[in-house]
């Protein structure tokens, strides 16, 4: 992650890493969501660990902060930096 910074130019560890959170966070929970709708009532059951993906996505959203969260952060340090 940090040869992809500085190869962006970018001198901001902190950013991208705040960056790559909002991309993943927001990838698996629409991944997540898509699997569930593709398998339909099965994946409330036991029969499949799509309920538990599901789960997990939501968890592990607000972890390390929610992708709000971070674009607010990003935002302030915009603002601080302009």
């Amino acid at each position: 992650m940090q040869k992809a910074v500085r190869s962006e130019g970018r001198d901001s560890f902190p950013d991208a890493a705040s960056r790559a959170k909002i991309w993943t966070n927001d990838m698996y929970r629409a991944v997540a969501k898509g699997c569930l709708q593709t398998f339909g009532g099965i994946g409330f059951t036991f029969d499949h660990d799509i309920h538990l993906y599901f789960r997990s996505a939501h968890a592990l959203a607000a972890e390390f902060g929610s992708s709000a969260d971070h674009r607010r952060l990003l935002l302030r340090t915009e603002r601080e930096v302009a």
